[in-house]
């Protein structure tokens, strides 16, 4: 019988936070992977053209072997007589070429994993400006696509195995893959070769019991001055104090109701000292977001964010907060979510609010929460997480 190896590839510096995060990974990846399986962190820094992987023995133990691959013997005997796995190996550079080129020279089959569930995507481009697009394919897209001429020179290596855990963005991928005909196909070939589904990590959580205090109402904020929110609202068209004031005027409005605010904000994101002062003056204030907080509402107000998972999991009554403030990209994020499930949703831009009606539509939207979850959170309601991915991988 093959033996079945699995490795996250290294080669590139890492902060002290990247280890951690690594080593994290590493963890879960040993309960996901087959038994009579090995894992590995596959180290080929000498084939990276740039700072290499600082190695750190922290991050192995008799469950997690590390291979320095100092030359392609190295390479050709690790992978002999062994059907060989890595996870994740999104980036796709010119500095990045050589380790690529290797694992389709070595047979290394690539496996991608999403597994938080449903995500809002903003794919439709048509109403941005020519130089945004520009800007968008400049710092985003010329690797794509510089990978993906290689891909179609079999030079580099397709996603073998991509396991995702929404049913709908399976069907997405499917959709644009039928709208490409034969001859492109053959010419260019699929990213992900073959797509499957497995359920989102959210299938191992435990659902721990708390009293729902019926004055309790959280806001989570998105985080609109994270790095990343930045990054890709290219139109830079997000009004941050407006939208703060509008939101502060908005949950005053609750807030006379006899209701409790409680305000989550996003622990990577920066807030200007106006911001924080307007917010700290008028609600309590909490850096990050505990399922306790949400397990504890009635009610959780958001705008966009990937939490939306997590809340539709817990079944926990669900408020969309809106604006034209938020901007070109984050608006259509929301059109995105609403096109999936029908929630309620509140204009923050409209000066009354006819409080009971967003309230009773929140409840009401409860009953979309299961059919929602079995497209796009659970696919095998018998197996957590693990076990769905785990069984999966035994069949490669």
């Amino acid at each position: 019988m093959i033996k079945k190896k699995f490795c996250i590839i290294v080669y590139k510096q890492f902060t002290t936070m990247e280890k951690t995060k690594l080593k994290k990974r590493l963890i879960k990846l040993l309960k996901i992977i087959p038994e009579k399986s090995d894992l590995f962190i596959l180290d080929m820094s000498k084939f990276y053209y740039g700072p290499n992987f600082n190695f750190s023995k922290k991050l192995i133990n008799k469950k997690i072997g590390y291979i320095k691959v100092s030359n392609i013997n190295v390479l050709d005997n690790f992978t002999k007589n062994s059907k060989c796995f890595c996870f994740n190996f999104t980036n796709r550079n010119l500095k990045e070429f050589l380790i690529l080129y290797l694992i389709k020279k070595f047979n290394i089959f690539v496996l991608g994993l999403s597994e938080v569930g449903f995500f809002a995507n903003v794919s439709n481009y048509k109403k941005i400006s020519l130089l945004l697009k520009l800007k968008f394919i400049f710092f985003y897209r010329i690797s794509y696509y510089f990978y993906r001429i290689l891909l179609a020179l079999r030079l580099t290596p397709p996603v073998e195995y991509f396991f995702e855990s929404s049913g709908s963005r399976i069907k997405h991928l499917k959709k644009l893959n039928n709208k490409k005909n034969n001859i492109y196909r053959i010419l260019f070939p699929l990213y992900f070769k073959k797509i499957i589904r497995i359920n989102s990590t959210y299938s191992s959580l435990k659902i721990k019991k708390f009293s729902t205090k019926k004055n309790l109402i959280t806001y989570i904020d998105s985080g609109l001055g994270h790095d990343d929110v930045k990054k890709l609202n290219f139109d830079n068209d997000i009004e941050y104090l407006s939208y703060y004031k509008k939101l502060v005027f908005f949950l005053n409005k609750i807030k006379k109701n006899k209701k409790k605010i409680l305000v989550c904000l996003h622990p990577k994101a920066k807030y200007p000292t106006k911001i924080l002062k307007l917010l700290k003056s008028n609600f309590i204030i909490k850096f990050g977001t505990k399922d306790a907080y949400i397990h504890s509402s009635e009610f959780v107000i958001i705008s966009m964010s990937s939490l939306i998972n997590k809340i539709i999991f817990f079944k926990k009554k669900l408020i969309i907060a809106n604006s034209i403030d938020l901007g070109n990209w984050i608006n259509k994020k929301i059109i995105n979510i609403n096109n999936e499930i029908s929630l309620s949703n509140v204009d923050l831009d409209k000066q009354y609010f006819d409080l009971d009606k967003i309230f009773k539509k929140s409840s009401y939207s409860l009953k979309y929460y299961d059919n929602f979850i079995k497209k796009n959170l659970i696919e095998d309601r018998s197996k957590n997480y693990y076990e769905s991915v785990r069984s999966k991988l035994e069949k490669l």
